[in-house]
């Protein structure tokens, strides 16, 4: 997970207050296709600090093309659909700094031409050059365990998706997903995804040769709830063998990588014009906000997500913290404070709309929260005329 540097401290400044070898660029099956297949225009920039980064994308909404928060090995490995661990060398920064892009094309581009583009892109902007390779990797590897495999072939293919269940308020946390017609690959790519709920450390890979697709629930514990759950608390191990029939085995052995020969850690400038290209996409608004004082003796607490803010005795400096994603123990993160700023408290509770709520529960849980945090700011700047700007200062 990356870490945000800047020169000296940086600054929330608040103004006057008041409270109203084969380069990137070409596929390895075929050089000629990718550097024909080219982003009508590409914004490309380091992504602003997140204290918890989480790659976001790629998504293709209309004719923009947006990534956030990605890695230079995450762009590798979706340009070329292999896991991130399989991207091997580099210089150290390849897992560490952040990069968004925001490109155009047509809304009808096919998910094979986006990679192709986007392989053109880290050739043309970062000079990436990779080739094919094999090193010994450790993955987890799914196999059939000793008895016959507890699965059901799909009853229909129109629609293949795991959905994941929401457990009862106050009961132990637990994974459960609910999967329609889907093969063992989706499965093996599910638990990639998901970290087996905090159980795999490394890729995990399709090796039970079940062919087909099949319907089934899978049901665990991430490993951060086994405490409270207690004698119920089920790994990720065990419930693959005792609900699928299948097993995990981590092993060793030659696995295909792409091997990084060179890239450059600050991408070449935006061409003149990008910004006419890409104008600045509408930013997002609540719904509804109801911002009141707090009274005293009152709850004191809160939750951002799921679309929704709900949060409750808290100071206008912990608001700002929040929406600018500051560190809370840095008392010099913010400049130029009134004094009431640590002292007023208030009651906040806001709501996206019901579609954009949905729009961002389909991206990685992050996007939700960036998204409020965008809102929180645009609710202070209108309901306390907050006006503020980033400014490194020097610092220990």
């Amino acid at each position: 997970m990356g870490t945000w540097h800047c020169v000296g401290i940086c600054a929330l400044i608040l103004l006057p207050l008041t409270c109203s070898a084969q380069s990137a660029g070409s596929a390895p099956a075929d050089g000629s296709a990718a550097k024909t297949l080219k982003f009508e225009a590409a914004d490309v920039r380091r992504s602003p600090h997140v204290s918890e980064p989480w790659l976001d994308g790629p998504h293709l909404e209309g004719d923009r093309y947006l990534i956030r928060q990605a890695t230079i090995a995450e762009l590798i490995a979706n340009a070329y659909s292999i896991d991130v661990g399989n991207v091997q060398g580099g210089p150290s920064w390849l897992e560490y700094y952040r990069y968004d892009i925001d490109a155009k094309t047509e809304p009808a581009t096919t998910a094979g031409d986006q990679k192709l583009m986007l392989q053109a892109l880290l050739s043309e902007r970062f000079h990436v050059v990779v080739h094919n390779g094999t090193e010994p990797m450790p993955a987890y590897v799914l196999r059939v365990g000793k008895d016959k495999p507890k699965l059901k072939p799909a009853e229909s293919t129109a629609s293949s998706a795991c959905d994941p269940q929401q457990p009862p308020p106050g009961s132990p946390p637990v994974r459960d997903f609910v999967c329609h017609n889907q093969t063992m690959e989706q499965l093996a790519r599910l638990l990639r995804n998901t970290g087996g709920g905090g159980y795999l450390d490394q890729p995990v890979v399709d090796g039970t040769g079940l062919k087909g697709a099949f319907d089934f629930e899978l049901k665990w514990t991430p490993s951060g709830g086994r405490d409270r759950a207690g004698a119920a608390s089920v790994s990720i191990f065990d419930a693959l063998t005792d609900q699928l029939g299948l097993k995990l085995t981590l092993e060793t052995a030659p696995r295909p990588v792409l091997l990084v020969d060179s890239v450059n850690e600050a991408p070449t400038p935006d061409p003149p014009g990008t910004d006419k290209a890409l104008p600045p996409l509408p930013p997002p608004d609540f719904e509804v906000a109801v911002i009141t004082p707090y009274k005293p003796g009152g709850p004191h607490h809160g939750s951002i997500g799921n679309g929704r803010m709900d949060v409750h005795g808290l100071t206008l400096r912990d608001l700002i913290t929040v929406a600018w994603d500051l560190n809370d123990s840095n008392k010099d993160a913010i400049a130029n404070e009134p004094a009431w700023l640590n002292k007023d408290r208030w009651d906040v509770e806001a709501k996206m709309s019901n579609d954009d709520a949905s729009e961002a529960a389909n991206r990685a849980p992050q996007t939700d929260y960036e998204q409020l945090q965008i809102m929180l700011r645009a609710l202070l700047a209108e309901r306390f005329n907050l006006r503020a700007h980033m400014e490194d200062r020097v610092g220990d």
